[in-house]
């Protein structure tokens, strides 16, 4: 459903000493992320499904992030760091 909202799906992960779920996910088109979420929780087909978040969420929590990726460099460095070869520097 996330995807026919036009939802992208980033990736999951599993916290087993935590027993959480964590998944990134994000959406780019119309309206906000908070009023499309909305829209993804209130569908008459996710009522025919039966499944009601309140049976299987124990907690929810949504944090806004943004990517630094593009401005990293060479080996996870900000890209307007000096880069400094350790293995160019000598030992006197």
């Amino acid at each position: 459903m996330r995807l026919k909202l036009r939802f992208a799906i980033g990736s999951a992960w599993t916290d087993r000493e935590h027993n959480q779920f964590i998944w990134l996910n994000s959406y780019d088109g119309p309206g906000t992320f908070a009023e499309r979420n909305a829209l993804y929780w209130s569908p008459p087909e996710r009522s025919a499904m039966g499944l009601n978040p309140d049976h299987y969420l124990v907690a929810a929590e949504e944090r806004a992030i943004e990517s630094v990726a593009a401005s990293m460099g060479p080996a996870g460095r900000p890209a307007n760091a000096p880069y400094r070869n350790p293995e160019a520097e000598q030992t006197l």
